[in-house]
């Protein structure tokens, strides 16, 4: 399991009450560029995106401005094999 934030105090939180799980991450990424998301080595380390995975959303589409929501495509492509990430 992958935790994505932007924000590092909540980042330094989020290590500290996962330093003593194994197969849990906190990332520093931003979910509006999944290709980063993805790519992070910490993540892929986690989690293989050979295998199929789920994306969970919570609670953040309501932070984007309207313009940035309206530029969101439903199904926005990543990878090099065809990964979809749903945004």
């Amino acid at each position: 399991m992958a935790y994505v934030d932007t924000d590092p105090v909540v980042l330094a939180h989020a290590r500290a009450l996962l330093a003593t799980s194994d197969g849990v991450i906190a990332v520093a990424a931003d979910l509006r560029d999944p290709a980063a998301v993805l790519a992070d080595l910490g993540l892929r380390a986690v989690i293989d995106l050979a295998k199929p995975v789920a994306v969970l959303l919570g609670a953040v589409l309501h932070f984007l401005c309207a313009t940035r929501r309206a530029a969101v495509s439903p199904a926005q492509r990543v990878g090099t094999r065809g990964d979809c990430l749903w945004i």
